[in-house]
């Protein structure tokens, strides 16, 4: 992980950080700065709550799997790193729209037409808050479509009777998430090149690029058994 600008201004005893797409002051003094932990740790716990929430609008009622999964989300060493570090506050913050944005979408599909268009409305601008805190929210809108699928069953019929005319509504509502993640993705991608974050096929070669699509094997893997949780990924100066 590289490291974050700091500046250090002598006068008023405070660092800058940077955060997601914006900074954040953290007084320098340890007192205060365990307040921040404590907040950061009040986020992380909303997190599992909603997370429950999410769950039991999914099965449609209060059941031992919601709360287990919240419970699970809540304690795991995996969630440590997003709590514990301030520089990665924007994972709690990110995540705490990400699930409401879900959240939201559920209550969307289970009511009435004029109620289901203030839920969807809500849901983009939560979802547009994902990417305000951290930059990469495209892939939730796949996430809407599975739900879709499964849970809500939306779709009716075989794979191919999906794309008929009388299913073009649930693929509409997923235009204006499709709009906002293609414009924050090119956003992040100006701000990448604009610090030279981005490396060329030569300096990053294709097998590591492939390496790096299938992290998410990691975690999954991490999430069953959860020990050395701090791999270090390297990264080659060019030469």
């Amino acid at each position: 992980m590289g490291a974050l600008p700091a500046v250090e201004l002598a006068h008023s005893r405070v660092r800058l950080c940077a955060l997601g797409h914006g900074p954040i002051w953290l007084p320098s003094d340890q007192s205060t700065y365990s307040c921040s932990q404590y907040r950061a740790v009040l986020l992380h716990k909303s997190l599992a709550v909603i997370n429950c929430f999410v769950r039991i609008r999914k099965n449609r009622q209060l059941n031992l799997s919601a709360a287990f999964s919240a419970l699970l989300f809540g304690i795991h060493p995996l969630r440590v790193e997003s709590v514990a570090w301030v520089t990665e506050r924007r994972d709690v913050l990110s995540g705490l729209f990400y699930l409401l944005t879900i959240y939201a979408y559920l209550r969307a599909a289970n009511v009435e037409r004029t109620h289901s268009r203030r839920w969807l409305s809500l849901a983009c601008v939560t979802y547009a808050s994902i990417a305000i805190f951290k930059g990469n929210s495209d892939d939730a809108a796949g996430h809407l479509i599975l739900l879709d699928i499964y849970p809500l069953r939306r779709f009716k019929g075989r794979v191919a009777e999906w794309f008929k005319p009388e299913q073009r509504g649930v693929w509409f509502e997923k235009v204006p998430f499709l709009i906002l993640a293609c414009g924050f993705a090119l956003i992040a991608l100006s701000a990448q090149r604009s610090v030279g974050a981005l490396k060329t096929l030569a300096q990053y070669e294709l097998p590591i690029r492939l390496g790096q699509t299938f992290y998410g094997v990691f975690g999954i893997g991490k999430s069953i058994f959860p020990v050395q949780l701090s791999p270090l990924l390297r990264i080659a100066a060019a030469g």
